[in-house]
Formats: structure tokens, C-alpha cells, sequence
């Protein structure tokens, strides 16, 4: 059997290197989103781009579309936050819009849901669902109107791991359908 000897600085070195190897452990999920970010394309509004990022890492898919913000109201329906322009024949090559007075209006919770809401359509082909929760909460992320802020943070999990699911369709001409509601 081999036998050890361990002084003082030798154990100080380990702690400190088991000490920084949590730290890394414990940052790793910044240290991705904040890579996936940089990869996102330039001409995103750098406001948007971590949004787009979580979505990218959540789902493994690539935003090759057009986002921007719009202050010009008359592009939108009264009610509407945003909207993704889609093309069934040329998958990804969509265009979101969000209205700019909306956006400076939600929560950071609000927001997520909006620019995946909108990602859904425009990356995956994906059209509205409608429903509620019980607790009267919209019963999915691509339910037409985003969450009130309460929703959106109650059930901001449930939809994350629906957009997982919803990702793994992944996006083709022959299974795109869209409804214009």
C-alpha cells in the first residue's frame, strides 16, 4: 500500500484548485450563454441577443431570420407585441418585428416568452395554441397573447420545456402550417 505523505501546502494547493474548479463549474452556464452570444448574428439589436442565444442553446436550433424593433404602429394589430413574417418555402428566412412601447413595457420573463414565441414561428414553422392552465395561466408559449407578468414567471419552466419539445420538430416545408389569427 502506498502511503502519502500530505504537508500543509500541498493541501492548501488542492483546496485552492478544487476551489476554482467550482467556481468554473458553478459559472458554466454563464460562460456558454455568454459564448452562444457572441455568436449571434451582429446585426441583431444587441438588446435582443441573449434572448436569442437562450434560445439557440435551449433548442440546438440556428436564427438565421431578420429581428428588430419597430416604433412605426401602424405595422401592427392593436393588441400585438410582435410578429414573425414566414415563408414556407424558405425556411428560417422569416423577419420578426416587436413593437418597441411592448417591450419596454414587460418583464425580463415577459420578454423571454415573447422573442421565443416569436423564434417558434419564424425557426421551428410553428402556428398559435391556444388554452389555458387551470390557475388561467396560457396553457402554451405559443399561445397568442404573452403572459401577464405573474404567468410568465410561474410558468416560465413549463414553457421552456415545451420549447424543447417543440424543437425537436424541427422546421420543413411540408410541416410548416401557420394560421393567421
Amino acid at each position: 500500500m502506498l502511503k502519502f505523505k500530505v504537508n500543509r501546502v500541498t493541501l492548501s494547493l488542492s483546496l485552492i484548485l478544487l476551489g476554482n474548479l467550482f467556481i468554473i463549474y458553478a459559472l458554466m452556464p454563464t460562460i456558454r450563454l455568454a459564448y452562444a452570444e457572441s455568436k449571434v448574428d451582429q446585426n441583431v439589436p444587441e438588446e435582443l441577443r441573449p434572448y436569442i442565444a437562450q434560445f439557440e442553446l435551449e433548442t440546438g436550433l440556428k436564427f438565421k431570420s431578420t429581428i428588430s424593433f419597430q416604433t412605426d404602429s401602424s405595422l401592427f394589430k392593436p393588441t400585438e407585441a410582435a410578429f414573425a413574417l414566414v415563408r414556407p418555402s424558405q425556411p428560417h428566412s422569416g423577419a420578426i418585428m416587436i413593437r418597441r412601447s411592448a417591450w419596454l413595457k414587460y418583464t425580463e420573463e415577459q420578454r423571454t416568452l415573447l422573442v421565443w414565441h416569436e423564434l417558434a414561428h419564424s425557426v421551428i414553422g410553428l402556428s398559435h395554441i391556444d388554452g389555458k392552465f387551470v390557475n388561467g395561466c396560457a396553457s402554451s408559449l405559443l399561445n397568442p397573447i404573452i403572459p401577464e407578468p405573474i404567468c410568465a414567471e410561474l410558468e416560465l419552466p413549463r414553457y421552456k420545456a415545451e420549447l424543447k419539445e417543440l424543437a425537436k420538430l424541427r422546421f420543413t416545408p411540408k410541416s410548416f402550417y401557420f394560421n393567421s389569427k
